[in-house]
């Protein structure tokens, strides 16, 4: 029997006083079973590694916060503190695989912060507070931030000014441990809103999905230096409702590509994905059983898709099948206030 833990966020203003609630899920029965919950203020996004937890507080103040959790006991999760984020609406975190530092994209006041872990789940006092200066009639955005595979450079996603800045990152430095000029910037060509990106398994590869005009961009990596090669929309040509799109995963195989699109489609298209070059090839969309999937999330096994739509107040749980075709079939909903973010750990 297998049985997997996970945990959603939701937004807490003004639905409710609770952010996190870790569950338990059987692939084998389909059950779910809370463990626990947690009133956290507004924890739209969260990393895990090991025992630690840190959530950002998107609250839209002038300095929203990050909670760090201990959650070794899921039955009993402990704050071990609040740390300032250094910024306004913090929408993403991320950190270095040997946990040196922490990085926050903080979406209102459109800077990246940086923080160093002193010791398990200490941060230090801030190292570094990027900002990128907004294009005219644009504001600075800043919505995802992530390490490339080998730790050695950082990708953050400006919403707002339509770029993707590469920055040089030195774990080992006290001090600005990351390079304060992008090493390498990709400039979009039209009003895009890139919004979250992954690299493929292999790392050769970057996708990136633009929240406004619903395309997924497929990039080559090399070393830092980011090339375009490839332009997908999730919608057809033919539809003409307003666009959102949110989120992007891998199944863990790597075959698919699955993007989810807010706005008047409240779907999950799913591309196939050719390991060689990188490009991907439409192959159907699923309606996510609620409005708004801010979020989703595919499960270690690849066999299941959990989709949080944050205006109907649930969770959908799919069943992946590949074969003959591929499919998304609704199993259950699990009812949250305004969930918008899904982890299996």
């Amino acid at each position: 029997m297998t049985k997997l833990n996970f945990v959603i966020g939701c937004y807490t203003s003004p639905t409710s006083d609770i952010g996190l609630s870790f569950f338990e899920f059987c692939s084998d029965t389909i059950d779910i079973q809370i463990i626990s919950t947690l009133q956290v203020a507004n924890p739209s996004y969260c990393l895990t590694s090991g025992d630690l937890l840190l959530a950002v507080n998107e609250s839209g103040t002038d300095d929203d916060k990050i909670t760090v959790l201990n959650i070794s006991n899921l039955s009993a999760p402990k704050i071990l503190g609040q740390y300032s984020s250094n910024g306004s609406s913090p929408c993403y975190i991320s950190a270095d695989k040997d946990l040196n530092h922490a990085f926050v994209a903080n979406y209102g006041s459109g800077s990246l912060s940086v923080r160093p872990f002193i010791s398990f789940g200490i941060l230090g006092t801030k190292s570094q507070v990027v900002n990128e200066l907004p294009k005219a009639n644009c504001e600075s955005n800043f919505h995802a931030v992530i390490l490339s595979p080998d730790d050695k450079f950082l990708l953050v996603t400006n919403l707002g000014t339509d770029t993707i800045s590469v920055f040089q990152y030195n774990k080992n430095a006290i001090h600005e441990s990351v390079q304060t000029s992008s090493v390498n910037q990709f400039i979009f060509k039209e009003r895009v809103g890139p919004r979250h990106l992954i690299f493929s398994n292999d790392g050769e590869f970057v996708y990136v999905i633009g929240e406004i005009n619903a395309n997924i961009y497929v990039f080559k990596w090399n070393n830092g230096i980011l090339k375009l090669k490839q332009e997908v929309p999730l919608m057809n040509k033919d539809y003409m409702g307003a666009n959102s799109a949110a989120d992007l995963h891998l199944m863990p195989s790597g075959d698919f590509l699955l993007a989810s699109n807010r706005g008047d489609a409240n779907q999950i298209a799913v591309f196939s994905v050719n390991k060689v070059t990188g490009e991907l090839t439409y192959s159907s969309s699923f309606d996510t059983g609620g409005v708004g999937p801010r979020n989703f999330a595919v499960d270690p096994t690849g066999n299941f898709v959990f989709a949080a739509n944050q205006y109907s107040n649930q969770i959908s749980i799919f069943r992946f099948i590949n074969l003959p075709t591929v499919q998304l079939k609704l199993l259950k909903n699990l009812t949250l206030p305004s969930p918008v973010f899904i982890k299996f750990f």
